[in-house]
């Protein structure tokens, strides 16, 4: 667990490091739409996986888009993950009993209900197959210059 966290925090880092850029020396260019279920895949973390020349990364939009820059030709495999998105749940502390034995203290005060639905409509839970590169059924060959790929998810 800890060194997928530890991948996964490397990831999220390179995002946001080079964005979709491998460092703008590398020439091939890739957009195009991820669904899952037939349906955009609302946010996710796509890494495109070189033998050669590392791991890019890039974001997934809300309408299930995506693009990436700069990245090396040649064949890649393709991630996609979302765990990182998962909501979290607030802990209860003290479940408003107050301090020690019930009595004094101060409650907590309840969570705004604006921050209460705050990522739970972009994460989906996809197969963890998908967030996987020795895993992955996902590759695409890329040339030099723009190219276009959708990526259709199944369970």
């Amino acid at each position: 667990m800890l060194s997928q966290s530890r991948r996964l925090l490397f990831l999220l880092s390179s995002a946001l490091l080079v964005g979709c850029s491998g460092g703008g020396q590398l020439g091939a260019n890739i957009s195009g739409k991820v669904t899952y279920r037939g349906t955009p895949l609302p946010a996710g973390l796509m890494a495109f996986h070189s033998k050669d020349a590392g791991i890019y990364t890039c974001a997934i939009k809300s309408d299930g888009t995506y693009a990436a820059a700069d990245l090396p030709t040649g064949e890649l495999r393709v991630t996609i993950e979302t765990e990182s998105l998962k909501p979290t749940t607030m802990p209860t502390y003290g479940a408003g009993q107050g301090g020690p034995g019930g009595k004094g203290g101060s409650q907590l005060s309840p969570v705004p209900e604006s921050a209460s639905g705050a990522g739970k409509q972009s994460y989906v839970k996809i197969p963890a197959r998908y967030a996987d590169p020795k895993k992955s059924p996902l590759t695409v060959t890329l040339a030099k210059g723009s190219q276009s790929q959708d990526f259709e998810l199944t369970d």
